[in-house]
């Protein structure tokens, strides 16, 4: 496993995250959110469960939400996280429902120019404003664009609210059933169905994201992040970042900043 890069960045606001990384490479994972990958200086490469390399070369990857998958970069890459409740990660999730999902390799000069775009706009991520016209810019010019999707059923995003306020303490699943006037069996199916995951696992990828904000903001140890986030445990922290996004904690970067 690679060491952090002293210039490795990253930012998180409004359910996105980006991660400049350098020459770095993941075990294998498989994170909540949709993943896109551009490659700025050298190549990418990317594998499955195996370790088999399937891809390298200069393109930019899409991973869905839930594939398990390794990558990596032998040089400068921005990394962007889209929570599958955002337009675009639904969108690609109607046109292609249901397991299995598949990564997506997107070659050609467009991520080339794309490239030379973001060495220019670097820049922006050192800003005290949320970098949106980065992330519009790469879902345009990897024609990324945010098609019709269902609306997820309100007793859904009801559920999804009250683990979201409260990521430290994972709300029961027969409390999130009676909020919403569901069984616990009848709830479980349909969040899984429109979310992608159990309602556990989603609870416990909220609780990763807040345990890797607490460390951007407010510099905290492992052992703090992982009690402000409501892990039993710093091993416990470590086990599902490494799981969920391949690599532990000690990874993130020290310039991450919460927006």
């Amino acid at each position: 496993m690679n060491r952090p890069h002293t210039d490795d960045q990253g930012l998180m606001w409004r359910g996105r995250i980006l991660h400049l990384v350098h020459a770095a490479t993941t075990g294998v994972h498989a994170h909540h959110a949709l993943k896109i990958c551009v490659p700025i200086d050298g190549e990418l490469v990317v594998g499955r469960v195996s370790g088999r390399v399937l891809t390298r070369g200069r393109g930019a990857l899409v991973v869905p939400p839930h594939e398990a998958h390794w990558a990596g970069c032998t040089g400068r890459a921005l990394t962007l996280f889209l929570e599958p409740e955002h337009d675009v990660a639904r969108g690609l999730r109607a046109e292609a429902p249901g397991p299995p999902h598949a990564l997506r390799w997107l070659p050609g000069r467009e991520v080339d120019a794309l490239a030379r775009w973001l060495r220019h706009e670097l820049c922006a991520l050192d800003g005290a404003e949320p970098p949106d016209a980065i992330v519009d810019e790469v879902l345009a010019r990897l024609r990324l664009t945010a098609t019709e999707a269902p609306p997820l059923d309100r007793r859904v995003t009801h559920a999804q609210r009250l683990l979201d306020e409260a990521p430290r303490h994972l709300v029961p699943l027969d409390a999130l059933a009676a909020s919403v006037a569901l069984s616990p069996s009848r709830l479980a199916h349909l969040f899984r169905a429109q979310v992608g995951l159990p309602v556990r696992r989603y609870g416990l990828w909220q609780r990763l994201i807040g345990g890797l904000g607490a460390l951007g903001a407010r510099s905290s140890t492992l052992a703090d992040a992982a009690a402000t986030a409501g892990f039993a445990d710093q091993a416990h922290f470590t086990r599902t970042c490494q799981r969920m996004l391949g690599h532990p904690p000690s990874m993130v970067p020290s310039r991450l900043r919460v927006l």
